[in-house]
């Protein structure tokens, strides 16, 4: 029998905080991967912001990041593999943006990756910064 994932209780809260479409795709995101995520991220106030600016984790000051948007239609997800997070060891993440953009597709909702910003499928060569956690919601 296949191995159950559920969301930890600070991913719930920040669950909370997020577009209804992105609800309506996590589980099934949650369940599509073969291991473990968590969110690290959805609605970022002006300090979190801020200093997510200004540790260089994001380009953009508050309220200029679609992390600042209530609800917010960006998340930040990791993948937690053997009970941490893989920061330095890419493939999980990888897999992690697979399978949210796959199930994005199936959902008919358009889905930008921090790992592929301008959607041309030249991963991680063409672009300032890599942020492989980061998934926002694209409004047609």
């Amino acid at each position: 029998m296949a191995e159950t994932h559920k969301w930890g209780t600070g991913s719930k809260e920040k669950l909370e905080t997020l577009d209804e479409r992105w609800v309506k795709l996590l589980d099934d995101i949650l369940c599509g991967c073969p291991f473990d995520v968590k969110i690290i991220w959805g609605f970022r106030g002006e300090e979190a912001q801020n200093d997510a600016y200004a540790l260089g984790h994001s380009t953009k000051m508050w309220p200029h990041s679609l992390h600042n948007t209530s609800p917010s239609v960006a998340v930040d997800l990791a993948p937690i593999v053997e009970g941490r997070i893989p920061w330095k060891d890419v493939r999980p993440w990888l897999v992690l943006a697979g399978v949210v953009r796959g199930v994005a597709r199936v959902a008919r909702t358009e889905v930008r990756w921090g790992g592929n910003w301008d959607r041309d499928e030249v991963i991680l060569d063409d672009q300032g910064l890599d942020d492989l956690g980061h998934f926002e919601l694209v409004d047609k």
